[in-house]
């Protein structure tokens, strides 16, 4: 079998390793439908057999461009949807404002759990850390602050830990909407306290309307347990400007869970990535067999329509519109300088050009630019239908 190694080594080589097909032979039925899905995506990015846009030029020389998965799980095009996700974060956040980056963690037994029940927990942790964060301003400051949520499956060495990124204003609106309210210093005990209780009272409600009375019981030892032990949340530093702030969230949003300059070597039996170790702040190397390694990345996954990014508060979907409009009167009017520096919208053949040099539409015989004269579009059972275009 073929070594690859260093900046030669890529996903896509390891799911189309033998290693790949005697995992899902092993495991099939444990597989959920969105991971097979997944894993064909990257296996087919960027090849005809996704479809294709057909270019030609004048001079008679014609080019296809095939289309990208766009999966979150393909280390491209997970990129490329985080920074979209950045543009369209900046177009309508607030003026300069300072805001609080939070990280509400669960102890380690309850992990398990919430990989079996991964819906069922992952809702849990958004609900429970927004509702905390709404609670503690409402008692504190009498004011909603802007939310916005990430939930994160993995560590730096992909193993399962879930847990919330949060990034919070470091204020809100006043309760009856006449002002805004700033806030320099968030309770860091309350947090932490309100955040423990809402979580186990958020898993005792689903577990009394799922389980059976005998299951409930021992789950609610379970969490009682949990309860008494010490709960990790860590209140991160303030973060000073909207376009820092939102390239900041965007380590949190959208990424994939492993970016392919972090994989060192592949030799068919084995796989070796970079991680920070956390406890020594250095760079480490882990090998793992390479079927280990598949099963930690894929559980990462997520299920397809489960919302892994949330906005609460003032920036909830039902009321942004209005909410933001009254909060960009109030601090204009106390003269706070609006900044709107979003970052440029860049289009796949920018891209290309940015990264390679080359312009893709761009004819290699007479240097015209070339025009789209047909696509071809993947259907439903893997054909591909023709689309031709007029000249």
């Amino acid at each position: 079998m073929e070594i690859v190694s260093g900046k030669n080594t890529s996903l896509r080589d390891i799911f189309k390793s033998p290693a790949w097909v005697s995992f899902r032979k092993k495991h099939f039925s444990r597989i959920r439908g969105d991971v097979l899905d997944n894993v064909e995506k990257i296996l087919i990015c960027r090849t005809n057999e996704l479809g294709f846009a057909t270019f030609e030029c004048e001079c008679g020389h014609s080019k296809n461009l095939p289309f990208t998965c766009k999966s979150r799980f393909c280390s491209t095009c997970g990129k490329i949807a985080c920074d979209n996700w950045m543009n369209k974060v900046i177009s309508w956040s607030l003026p300069e404002m300072q805001y609080q980056h939070i990280v509400f963690t669960i102890p380690e037994e309850l992990r398990d759990f919430l990989l079996v029940n991964r819906k069922e927990g992952l809702d849990a942790l958004f609900t429970a850390s927004t509702k905390t964060l709404l609670q503690v301003f409402q008692e504190k400051y009498d004011c909603k602050p802007g939310i916005i949520s990430v939930i994160h499956t993995f560590g730096a060495d992909i193993k399962w830990n879930p847990h919330v990124h949060v990034i919070v204003t470091c204020g809100g609106l006043s309760s009856d909407k006449l002002s805004w309210i700033c806030s320099n210093f968030l309770p860091f005990k309350l947090l932490r306290k309100s955040w423990k209780y809402n979580i186990v009272s958020s898993l005792r409600l689903w577990a009394k309307s799922t389980l059976s009375d005998l299951l409930y019981k021992k789950f609610n030892m379970f969490l009682d347990f949990l309860y008494k032990k010490e709960w990790y949340l860590n209140v991160g530093k303030k973060l000073e400007s909207l376009e820092f702030t939102i390239r900041y969230i965007g380590r949190y949003a959208k990424r994939p869970v492993l970016a392919e300059t972090r994989l060192t070597d592949f030799d068919g039996v084995n796989v070796s990535f970079s991680f920070k170790d956390k406890l020594t702040q250095k760079e480490k190397v882990l090998t793992l067999p390479v079927e280990e390694f598949i099963g930690k990345l894929i559980r990462h996954i997520h299920n397809k329509g489960h919302r892994m990014i949330r906005y609460s508060g003032i920036f909830a979907s039902r009321v942004k519109t209005a909410s933001l409009t009254l909060v960009h009167n109030l601090l204009s009017s106390a003269k706070q300088k609006l900044i709107l520096s979003p970052l440029p919208i860049t289009t796949w053949r920018e891209r290309i050009k940015l990264f390679t040099g080359i312009d893709p539409l761009q004819c290699p015989n007479c240097s015209k630019i070339m025009s789209l004269s047909s696509i071809s579009v993947r259907l439903r059972d893997g054909s591909l239908k023709l689309i031709n275009f007029s000249p």
